[in-house]
């Protein structure tokens, strides 16, 4: 008998052509910038990113996702950057797609640094998620729409303190699309050493968005160090490239990131 290799799967080919896409789009995106160099300013920030991801499960539909991180800037050492903390409770829904929805606080120092301001502007941000996670022979491939509504604290025309109430900012629509593959396992076969990246797309939209509304790229590799199955630990590094709302300055930072993954997975704590 005759055996023939068989053909690509349908959702590989999608998912290659969706990076193909992504990539170009990414890298026209980060081209017009180079392009009028001469009008524009690129500011280059270097900062030290700490996360904590709580994975809680409370059966095979439902998950609560809650992240909390801390952002400091290397330079000047331990200058404030932004805190935030987000849950999003998961549905899913079958065929390797979930729908969250969630709430995240964000605390926002000044971005421009050095600076002498110490004012710290909180943020909601109330999110909508649609994700998408699926295998690709050892590749572990994932999709994540992202829906974002920002309310920023009012402050004082001089920007020196806070008023009373928010306002309305903006929608924000972001796009992630990532992969991990397993480059060290264990005598089970299980992953114990993975790399992880990532591409992520953001723009914005709203009555107040005039000269940003392609807001930013993130661009992320690096390694997962899985402990158990309910802990793992990555660290790696992420380039964020962003417009600032006047269209003419960007910021260039360039991260290290280290990142605490922890699952509890209460379905088996009930069936026991």
């Amino acid at each position: 008998m005759n055996f023939k290799h068989p053909k690509p799967t349908n959702l590989l080919k999608r998912i290659i052509r969706q990076t193909t896409l992504i990539i170009a789009f990414g890298a026209l995106i980060m081209s017009i910038p180079l392009k009028t160099q001469a009008q524009k300013t690129v500011l280059n920030q270097t900062q030290l990113w700490y996360a904590y991801f709580n994975n809680l499960k409370f059966s095979n539909k439902y998950r609560l996702l809650t992240d909390i991180q801390e952002r400091q800037f290397i330079e000047p050492v331990g200058a404030q950057g932004t805190f935030l903390f987000r849950s999003i409770l998961y549905r899913n829904l079958g065929g390797g797609w979930e729908a969250g929805v969630g709430l995240a606080r964000f605390y926002q120092s000044p971005t421009k640094i050095p600076t002498t301001s110490t004012l710290v502007v909180p943020e909601w941000r109330p999110t909508v998620d649609f994700v998408n996670k699926q295998k690709a022979g050892a590749f572990n491939l994932s999709q994540r729409f992202r829906f974002e509504a920002r309310y920023y604290h009012n402050v004082t025309q001089d920007k020196s303190g806070l008023e009373d109430g928010y306002q309305f900012g903006n929608f924000r629509v972001r796009y992630q699309f990532g992969a991990d593959y397993p480059i060290v396992k264990n005598s089970q076969k299980k992953p114990v050493i993975s790399i992880r990246a990532y591409d992520e797309i953001m723009a914005n939209f709203g009555s107040k968005v005039v000269a940003n509304t392609f807001d930013q790229n993130r661009i992320y590799g690096g390694f997962i160090f899985t402990v158990s199955k309910s802990f793992n630990f990555e660290l790696g590094y992420l380039n964020w490239f962003q417009e600032t709302t006047d269209g003419k300055t960007y910021y260039n930072r360039n991260i290290i990131r280290f990142g605490i993954n922890h699952t509890i997975d209460l379905s088996n704590s009930k069936k026991k």
